[in-house]
């Protein structure tokens, strides 16, 4: 039966292609409304935090931990070129 199964899955026909997109928090929702706009049924948010060399800035001695919003968009195989 696993054999039958891996055969499937190697056989299986691409139908769904991921986007994947980070931006500064409370902008997710706009970057949802825009991908529906060009056809996608909407998508999922995470939040996120930055650990890149420019997100260890301070102000007042306080670190910033800046927030980031990650856009997960699956929308069907070839019309990904829209985004």
């Amino acid at each position: 039966m696993r054999e039958n199964k891996d055969n499937k899955i190697k056989n299986a026909e691409l139908v769904f292609e991921l986007i994947v997109v980070i931006v500064n928090k409370g902008e997710a929702f706009d970057v949802v409304e825009a991908s529906k706009s060009m056809g996608a049924e909407g998508g999922t948010i995470i939040l996120g935090r930055g650990t890149g060399i420019h997100e260890n800035l301070k102000i007042l001695g306080v670190p910033i931990e800046p927030e980031k919003e990650i856009v997960l968009i699956l929308v069907p195989r070839g019309i990904t070129e829209k985004f």
